[in-house]
């Protein structure tokens, strides 16, 4: 599995003009709660392997912030994805 499939998988995959991935955060939920009209994500993967939630303030590895997004989808962790960014 890709970054990419998991965030799309997540509800949301977009990258910004610095290669930083923008999802939706696995601890906040941010735009996922009944009623957000908000169509985009307030967590950021950054290119040097960390992760910050611009709604709830949540800073983590990367590896921690993709574990989170494995549980909260429920489903396996994918080794190989997390291999890819630690730091």
């Amino acid at each position: 599995m890709t970054l990419e499939e998991l965030c799309r998988l997540n509800n949301h995959f977009a990258i910004d003009f610095q290669g930083a991935v923008n999802t939706r955060c696995p601890s906040c939920g941010d735009s996922q709660k009944v009623g957000h009209t908000r169509n985009y994500g307030q967590a950021y993967i950054y290119p040097d392997g960390f992760t910050k939630c611009f709604r709830c303030g949540e800073y983590l590895t990367a590896v921690e912030f993709i574990e989170k997004m494995f549980d909260t989808l429920n489903i396996p962790l994918d080794v190989d994805l997390l291999n890819q960014y630690k730091t």
